[in-house]
C-alpha cells in the first residue's frame, strides 16, 4: 500500500528511458504524490541537483561515457549525507564495496523483483542500509576473513574518505585539488594521504600506480 503520507523528491539517473519509467511507476506506488525527476547522464543530473535537494537519489552504475564512480564522490562531497542507491547489472561482488565504502546506502541489482525493488527504496529512505542476501552473505564472508582479504587487497583496509582520495591521485590530482574538489583543507589532505601511504606499506604516487595496477583498482565501473 503507497504511504500517502510521503511526499518525498527523488532522482533518477539512467541513461534508459524505460528502466526510469519502470522505477517511476514503483516509486509512485510505493510513495504516492512525490516528485521524481530524471536524467540520463550527470551533467543533467548536476542541474537537477543545482536547483533542488533530493531525498534520494537512484543511480545507475553504468552510464556510457560518464565516470559514475567520480559521480558518486561529486555527490558526497556536495551534501555528503545525501542518500544514494546504486542501480545495476554488475557483479555485487566486484563493486558493491567500493560504493559502500563511499557512503551510498545500496546497491541494488536490476535483476531484483518489484518487491525487493520497493523494500530497498523504502529502507534507503528511511536512512538505513539495503544489501541483498547475496551481498550480505560476501561481506559476512569478508569479515570472517579481514586479515586475509586486506593482505590479498590492501585496498580493503581504506576508509570511505581514503578510498575518495586515493581515486582522485590516481588520476593525477595534487594534493590542492584534491582539497578542492572534496572540500577540504590541504592540511588534511596531507595527513590522509599519509595514512594512506602508511597503510599501504608506500611511499610515493608511483608506487601507488603500481599497488593500483596489481590489485586492478579500477576508478571506473
Amino acid at each position: 500500500m503507497a504511504n500517502e503520507a510521503a511526499h518525498l523528491n527523488f532522482l533518477l539517473v539512467d541513461d534508459h528511458m524505460i528502466v526510469r519509467t519502470g522505477l517511476k511507476i514503483l516509486i509512485s506506488q510505493e510513495f504516492f504524490g512525490s516528485n521524481i525527476d530524471e536524467a540520463e547522464n550527470t551533467s543533467s543530473a548536476k542541474k537537477w541537483l543545482d536547483k533542488k535537494e533530493y531525498d534520494l537519489i537512484i543511480l545507475d552504475v553504468n552510464i556510457p561515457d560518464d565516470n559514475v564512480f567520480d559521480f558518486v564522490i561529486y555527490i558526497k562531497a556536495k551534501n555528503e549525507t545525501q542518500k544514494i542507491l546504486m542501480f545495476s547489472m554488475n557483479c555485487e561482488e566486484m563493486y558493491a564495496k567500493k560504493f559502500l565504502k563511499l557512503g551510498v546506502k545500496g546497491y541494488l541489482s536490476k535483476q531484483s523483483s518489484d518487491t525487493e525493488v520497493k523494500r530497498a527504496i523504502s529502507l534507503v529512505v528511511q536512512n538505513r542500509t539495503y544489501m541483498s542476501e547475496s551481498l550480505q552473505s560476501i561481506m559476512v564472508e569478508g569479515l570472517s576473513s579481514s586479515e586475509t582479504n586486506t593482505m590479498e587487497n590492501p585496498f580493503d583496509s581504506l576508509t570511505g574518505r581514503e578510498f575518495e582520495i586515493v581515486a582522485l591521485l590516481l588520476k593525477g590530482e595534487s594534493t590542492k585539488e584534491i582539497g578542492q574538489i572534496l572540500n577540504l583543507q590541504i592540511s588534511t589532505v596531507s595527513t590522509h594521504k599519509a595514512h594512506i601511504f602508511e597503510k599501504l606499506k608506500i611511499k610515493n604516487p608511483l608506487q601507488l600506480a603500481e599497488l593500483a595496477r596489481l590489485h586492478k583498482f579500477d576508478t571506473s565501473p
